[in-house]
């Protein structure tokens, strides 16, 4: 064998993970997570490339075995320099696939695949995380980066993002990837749990006296974290706090912060910590003031170790609590003074019963293992989470009307495998002298859960109705989030193509003549069409519109 091919065949599957900094913060956490120690993969090679040198995690990361470097970038600085640093690595490396995390690690990736030669081939993915609430305080180079990402949004092989509100602010501000992975925050329920005595040892080592209230942020300092709105709630809280609160301040730059003690506040800055799980047992409430945020691991951790929540209502954070925490909005200083308030009203006793439902309700949410097999999935080569979850169907017809393709589209609700394949069907009015295939076939009902009547879809043709009617099913459509929308008869195929919301989806277009086979025993679901047999003239259907 020519050595060239044998190096070729024997060299390790090569994944570098880029990243801006490897200091506390989500995003560094979650990586230190996820990446497989070497003794785990043999056969493969993961290195973690850092913009920065570095931090709390790269630590961590170097003792479990993980070859960490670093470009020796400054934040926000030196991007020439890194670019030429990071494509020379690129060369070196010959890395199949590169996963960046965050704005300016992926801008970094992409500025230098033109100079890494044969390496500038590697698969690449952007895994952004975040959501984009509001850009107000980032720095101007972060601004102009998610800019320039959303220009280019369709270079990388796809975009990871770990919450649905950060997907659909992404694609508001102009993200048009190959292909979205939903990668969601993990959490070890053994590791983040409630524990009465270590509780006792958390206060007693920070001072915390029997009369106060340990109130944790945990977060860098940073604008879009919201530590200006808490401090500004917090002197407001003076004024008319009933009980004492100590404020506990946890992660980068925080140590930083001189804020003088109020009359029934003082604040303790501690900096970066690796023991927030154990900050977390001694605290009475959490609190997240952000700007933005994607799904936020301390509420997930925090809610774990039964600690009463109050976020703002950014990313996915209103939706992770539920109606255990309190959620404010964002900038608003009075609301986060009330919303503590409200929390610090409960007794001992309603804390406990409204903590036990909070770490209830997080558990039955995706957990370590669901991160680390999706992150597995994507370091095998996926470019789409399909494979792991339902498939969502969108079947859409102008009218249900006895024929073929309403006894089609009844059979593919009735036979399809539900825990393979969710389907919803649109559909309008019958018109008159025409039967309803609900009321003469026992195969589908009208009250079916699974379908939606669009009000104005139907046989007739009117201009400003199915303008109205358009919108209507861009709405229902996007709102679905389906994987496939597949159209019957002619208007129907005719209304959703011309929409918006059917860019990302498979739209495969059924006429009257053809009749669609869903393959459920195939991997990827493929659709085709199958013609009919013919039939004699005088039993030809009708023509649908």
């Amino acid at each position: 064998m020519p050595g060239a091919e044998h190096e070729a065949m024997s060299r390790p599957t090569t994944v570098v993970h880029l990243i801006t900094t490897l200091s506390q913060g989500g995003a560094e956490r979650v990586l230190s997570q996820v990446v497989p120690r070497p003794a785990e993969h043999p056969g493969e090679r993961h290195v973690v490339v850092s913009l920065v040198a570095g931090g709390m995690f790269c630590d961590e990361l170097v003792a479990a075995g993980v070859e960490v470097r670093d470009l020796g970038m400054r934040p926000g600085r030196d991007v020439v320099r890194g670019t030429l640093r990071l494509a020379r690595m690129l060369r070196e490396l010959r890395p199949d696939l590169v996963i960046s995390w965050m704005y300016h690690a992926s801008l970094l990736d992409m500025l230098a695949r033109p100079f890494a030669a044969g390496a500038g081939r590697a698969r690449m993915v952007w895994f952004l995380r975040g959501s984009l609430n509001s850009t107000t305080g980032l720095p101007l180079h972060t601004r102009m980066a998610i800019r320039v990402l959303a220009a280019f949004s369709g270079r990388p092989d796809a975009i990871a993002i770990n919450s649905h509100a950060g997907k659909q602010q992404h694609e508001q501000s102009g993200y048009r990837p190959k292909a979205w992975i939903h990668l969601p925050n993990g959490c070890d329920f053994r590791v983040f749990a409630p524990d009465p005595l270590m509780r006792s040892s958390v206060r007693a080592e920070l001072g915390i006296r029997d009369d106060e209230d340990l109130v944790l942020f945990v977060g860098r300092n940073h604008p879009e974290k919201g530590l200006d709105v808490l401090l500004d709630g917090l002197r407001q809280f003076d004024d008319i706090g009933t009980t004492r609160v100590a404020l506990v301040l946890v992660g980068a730059g925080t140590q930083d912060l001189r804020v003088a003690d109020g009359s029934v506040t003082r604040v303790l800055a501690l900096g970066e910590r690796r023991d927030v799980s154990r900050l977390l047992r001694g605290a009475d409430v959490l609190v997240l003031p952000s700007r933005t945020e994607g799904t936020p691991n301390v509420v997930i951790e925090a809610m774990a170790s039964e600690v009463l929540c109050l976020v703002t209502d950014v990313g996915d954070s209103a939706r992770i609590v539920g109606d255990t925490g309190v959620v404010i909005p964002p900038q608003d200083a009075v609301a986060l003074r009330d919303g503590l308030v409200k929390i610090l009203a409960n007794n001992p006793a309603e804390r406990r019963s409204i903590g036990a439902r909070a770490r209830a309700l997080v558990m039955r949410s995706p957990g370590t293992s669901t991160a680390h097999s999706g992150m597995q999935g994507l370091l095998r080569g996926s470019t789409s989470d399909r494979a792991t979850r339902t498939l969502r169907i969108v079947h859409v017809i102008a009218r249900m009307n006895v024929g073929g393709p309403a006894r089609i589209l009844a059979g593919l609700l009735s036979s399809l495998d539900p825990a393979r394949f969710s389907q919803t069907l649109l559909t309008g009015a019958v018109g008159p002298g025409e039967q309803d295939w609900f009321l003469v076939r026992d195969t589908a009902s009208p009250a079916d859960p699974r379908i939606v009547h669009i009000e104005g879809l139907g046989r007739s043709i009117s201009p400003l109705r199915d303008l109205r009617t358009l919108r209507h099913l861009r709405r229902t459509i996007a709102a679905l989030e389906p994987d496939i929308v597949q159209t019957h008869t002619a208007k129907a195929g005719l209304l959703p193509a011309r929409g918006a919301a059917l860019r990302g989806p498979h739209h495969p277009h059924v006429p009257w003549a053809h009749a669609p086979r869903l393959l459920p025993g195939s991997g990827d679901c493929r659709l085709h069409r199958a013609r009919t047999a013919p039939r004699a003239p005088e039993r030809r259907p009708h023509r649908d519109r």
